[in-house]
């Protein structure tokens, strides 16, 4: 066999041996198919067997119901809800006392529930469980698994209401009608299929009506349940973070089939929202009542609101074996409007610790401190009491001083202030009534706040700066009383005696010189005033309590007039003050001459040098050395740049005068003595 022929029997081999492998695993799989299948009807029929048992043991079918869970929410899947006599099917269950037996047995009544859940594996599928307490998928008893709907549909059930948005899950549709006489009985209608998507005509059913042997037989009432109505009302208001107390809480049933009417009746609420929602399912529930027929009943809890707004309120009873479901109205109608629990705000005041009678407090100046209040909309009103040593005990009928329009936590100011008319203590209160937000906040009383307030200040004067000015020239000067605020005194009027002070006296001893009077108008006056002195000085204006002084001034020498003989170029010491000097056997006087005005007082020298001629005029002295000088052009103070020695020779010379002369100046003499 060549290689070619080889390669073909390979091939056509590897084909017919994958043909076989397709085979063997496609009959596997439909073997799996098949016991997978099998298992499930015998589930189904196993479960039925044992649901058979349930009913026929029981006396009451508490409900059929969607499935709800921990807060009242509906979840997929239904709930049969059953109600056995404790020990009276000892093959089915012995446990007795449950708390949610329903009606009839009290403590010897055993409480069983079956219930279709989602399976998460299989998506459309449901788990059948049985449970002796609420059915939750995490305890009690999966009995059957891949639950789909019948080729019908799912089942559904009349006496339910609301009506359900799905019936997905549900197996016990609605029973017949139970004749007189006859014992009542509950509908099973059970499909299960494992493979629902790919074998969808494979659907495996089982369907009975099963009677419960431990009920009463029906009577002619019994066979149609009642139709009761339910109505529920809460209270109009509430504030947040305060409990809406259950006793305020009322469902109200009425045309119940009597006092074996005990269904359990759900409270629920929903809320913030500014209208009622158009399903009452996913509320929050707020607590629970059993009732005996028809009446009022509160919830088993009251409801805590976080947040303001509209809250509604939705009551539902799931029915029994009397009486059908009963819901308040929905879109629900019972509402509570929820507002902001108020909160406490602080107030605190404060104004100027000194003030003067008939002198404003500014309102800018008088304070009130908010902290903690809420979107305030009530205004701030200050008040004031005085003059009192003491703060009253009370802060009422003081008066009113003004107000402020807070818009939240802040430091807040008066729109109008106060002038106090006496002397005294003036105590401040401020307080803000509260609003639907804020309660009502003052501060301290009695109050701690207080303005001393004093008798006014007297006036000043304010004294203008007159400027540069010469010795010898008069000058006007203005002068303004003004107010201890602030701003000219316009009372201040008439004729005042005014005290002049400041300036000193010229060299030569010349006083300045003041009027006795000033004459005010409006509180303005001018004074006109010589001063002799030339010196930087101030003037002080007084009358009584008021006084002024001006700021530092200049008062210039007058024109050249006359020669001193001083003791330096400076030009500040007189050197022979008295006309005649000692200076001793063979002393001398070393003399500089200054140029003076008319006072006294060193002038300044013109744009020209200014020649000094010294003399002996007669004595035992010797001649001035030098004898000329010089005064030195635009010098200020006009003082010889040089001096010029006057001595006496040892012995006894007689009195030497020395006279010192320049042009139309006055002449000074010095006599030098032994």
């Amino acid at each position: 066999m060549g290689l070619i022929e080889l390669i073909i029997v390979m091939a056509i081999l590897t084909a017919v041996l994958g043909a076989i492998t397709i085979s063997f695993t496609s009959a596997t799989r439909s073997e799996t198919n098949v016991s997978h299948r099998q298992q499930a009807e015998a589930n189904a029929r196993a479960a039925l067997t044992r649901m058979r048992e349930d009913i026929h043991c029981s006396y009451y079918v508490q409900a059929v119901a969607p499935n709800r869970d921990g807060s009242g929410n509906v979840i997929p899947g239904f709930s049969l809800s059953l109600t056995e006599f404790a020990n009276q099917c000892a093959a089915v269950d012995t446990t007795a006392g449950s708390a949610s037996c329903g009606t009839g047995a009290g403590s010897s009544c055993v409480f069983l529930q079956w219930c279709t859940l989602p399976d998460p594996a299989h998506p459309g599928s449901f788990n059948l469980y049985r449970n002796n307490s609420t059915c939750d998928g995490t305890s009690g008893v999966r009995v059957a698994s891949d639950i789909v709907a019948p080729a019908t549909g799912w089942p559904q059930n009349a006496a339910i209401s609301p009506t359900p948005a799905s019936w997905a899950g549900n197996l016990w549709p609605a029973s017949r009608a139970c004749p007189t006489s006859y014992l009542p009985t509950q509908a099973v209608d059970l499909a299960v299929n494992p493979d629902a998507t790919g074998s969808p005509n494979e659907t495996y059913e089982l369907k009975d009506e099963i009677v419960l042997r431990n009920a009463g037989r029906c009577t002619g009432a019994a066979a149609v349940k009642s139709s009761p109505s339910l109505s529920v009302s809460a209270p109009s208001a509430g504030t947040t973070g305060t409990a809406i107390g259950a006793g305020s809480v009322l469902a109200t049933m009425t045309g119940s089939s009597g006092t074996n009417a005990t269904a359990t009746i759900t409270f629920s609420v929903f809320g913030p929202s500014a209208s009622a929602p158009a399903t009452c399912s996913g509320w929050t529930t707020v607590g629970t009542a059993t009732p005996a027929g028809d009446g009022s009943y509160t919830p088993s809890a009251g409801y805590t609101p976080a947040s303001a707004g509209t809250y509604w309120w939705y009551a539902s009873s799931l029915g029994d074996s009397n009486n059908n479901a009963a819901n308040s109205t929905c879109p629900a109608t019972a509402s509570t409007v929820v507002t902001n629990a108020k909160v406490s705000p602080t107030l605190s005041v404060s104004a100027p610790g000194a003030g003067t009678t008939g002198v404003a407090i500014a309102g800018s100046s008088i304070t009130a401190a908010l902290a903690g209040s809420a979107t305030p909309t009530a205004a701030i009103t200050w008040s004031v009491f005085g003059p009192s040593a003491a703060a009253p005990a009370t802060c009422t009928g003081w008066t009113a001083v003004g107000t402020a329009s807070p818009a939240g936590d802040g430091t807040f100011n008066s729109n109008a202030g106060y002038t106090p008319a006496s002397v005294g203590n003036y105590w401040w209160y401020a307080s803000f009534p509260g609003d639907s937000s804020n309660n009502a906040a003052n501060s301290t009383c009695p109050a701690t706040v207080k303005t001393v307030v004093a008798a006014p200040l007297p006036d000043t004067f304010l004294v203008a700066n007159p400027g540069t000015q010469t010795a010898g020239t008069a000058f006007n000067v203005t002068i303004t009383a003004i107010l201890p605020g602030g701003g000219t005194d316009t009372t201040y009027t008439g004729v005042k005696t005014i005290v002049f002070t400041g300036p000193a006296n010229a060299p030569n001893g010349t006083p300045p010189t003041y009027p006795a009077t000033v004459t005010f108008a409006s509180g303005v006056g001018t004074a006109s005033i010589t001063l002799f002195k030339a010196a930087s000085t101030t003037l002080t204006a007084t009358q009584a309590a008021i006084t002024g002084t001006s700021t530092a001034f200049t008062v210039k020498a007058g024109a050249q007039k006359a020669l001193q003989y001083v003791t330096s170029a400076a030009g500040t010491t007189v050197a022979c003050p008295a006309g005649n000097l000692v200076v001793g056997n063979g002393g001398s006087l070393t003399a500089f001459v200054a140029v003076i005005d008319n006072y006294g007082n060193l002038a300044a020298n013109g744009a020209s040098a200014l020649t000094i001629t010294i003399t002996k005029v007669s004595g035992g002295g010797n001649a001035p050395s030098p004898a000329t000088l010089t005064v030195a052009a635009s010098a200020n103070p006009a003082v010889t740049s040089g001096s010029s020695l006057l001595k006496l020779p040892n012995g006894s010379p007689a009195d030497t005068p020395y006279r010192a002369s320049s042009g139309a100046l006055t002449t000074v003499t010095c006599i030098v003595q032994r």
